[in-house]
């Protein structure tokens, strides 16, 4: 049966992709989008520009509406001062008036982005489901936003004729991810794709943008009732292929081009790159004493090579039962995909230069 949806958040990388999602299943469903700021004008799409934080604005945006997919965020920034505010700000008081306004405007499904990060302790991962608890201390910021979030929107389930339900994420990676695939790009601009850190036997999820979006949208056609299985849970969702660090990213550096063989690796031991992240950490530091953060890009650090050879990965069993989910596109086609569209990106962006 057909829905009237609202993807907030539809202007940024995931929510573009759900409402392309939506579209897909070509059911009659009409789609709107609601974003802080209007970047496309598509002539199926309504477009509601907006903050999260002003209940007012989102209680108008939903009139009509029968289907909220809720995907904004902040950017998840790094370092020493993150945006504590607007990260609660959105994640968690946004969350609240998209729950109250659907409640007010009798919205009866609500499919919130959360994050895999949320049950992380900071420790190695292997295979974990949605049974493991929330840490007792958060990993960072951030992901202390998140997890305030997502309690709000579980514990609204059931609540004022709204069913909820959210979908956890890890590795987000595809066309317009300005993170994962473009941070591999830069690593081979300054020359530094041949140098490795530790010995690449940790796992990591990696997921496509496209089958994250394909799971919200399945979350959604699962709200049917109170009596469903979907209804105040929680999703991993992955490409439930997890991989080495290295693997992925040598993969994607030679489909740009810039393979580099085993033979020419250098590898780093753990403890020599936490000396070096340590120092650079400090070289930060000190040039922040006397230059805004917001001008200064930070290099490597101890958080990030922790990540970088950690295992964490995630069981998506719950979300193959209960929403039907299979990944759609593989970490292949994902990486040719997402490396195609940047190089379309730059052809469209040198063709407009000289017109």
């Amino acid at each position: 049966m057909p829905d009237h949806y609202l993807v907030i958040g539809g202007e940024g990388f995931l929510g573009r992709h759900v409402v392309e999602q939506i579209r897909a299943r070509n059911d009659g469903s009409t789609i709107a989008v609601f974003d802080i700021i209007q970047r496309t004008n598509e002539k199926d799409v309504r477009y509601f520009k907006g903050d999260l934080r002003e209940y007012d604005v989102v209680y108008a945006a939903l009139d009509g509406i029968t289907a909220v997919i809720h995907t904004a965020s902040p950017p998840h920034v790094s370092g020493p001062n993150p945006p504590r505010d607007l990260y609660f700000g959105i994640n968690v008081k946004g969350t609240g008036n998209v729950i109250k306004a659907c409640q007010e405007r009798g919205i009866t499904k609500l499919v919130v982005t959360s994050s895999g990060s949320v049950i992380s302790t900071g420790k190695a991962m292997v295979n974990v489901d949605e049974s493991a608890p929330y840490p007792p201390v958060a990993i960072d910021v951030y992901t202390e936003s998140k997890i305030e979030g997502e309690k709000l929107v579980l514990a609204a389930n059931n609540q004022r004729g709204l069913l909820t339900c959210t979908i956890r994420p890890s590795g987000i990676f595809g066309p317009g991810d300005s993170q994962i695939i473009p941070g591999f790009l830069e690593v081979c601009e300054r020359g530094q794709h041949i140098i490795q850190i530790g010995d690449n036997t940790g796992l990591m999820d990696f997921t496509y943008v496209g089958n994250v979006a394909y799971a919200h949208v399945l979350a959604v056609e699962q709200l049917t009732s109170p009596t469903s299985p979907a209804a105040g849970q929680a999703f991993n969702i992955t490409n439930g292929t997890p991989i080495p660090f290295w693997d992925i990213a040598m993969r994607v550096w030679k489909e740009v081009g810039y393979h580099i063989p085993k033979s020419r690796k250098i590898v780093l031991p753990y403890a020599l790159a936490v000396v070096i992240a340590y120092i650079s950490e400090t070289i930060y530091e000190t040039k922040a004493l006397f230059i805004d953060r917001s001008k200064l890009k930070e290099g490597l650090s101890r958080g990030r090579i922790k990540q970088v050879i950690s295992s964490r990965y995630f069981n998506i069993d719950k979300a193959k039962s209960i929403l039907g989910y299979e990944p759609r596109v593989g970490l292949e086609e994902g990486i040719v995909l997402s490396i195609q569209y940047i190089k379309d990106q730059k052809a469209a962006a040198a063709a407009k230069k000289t017109e």
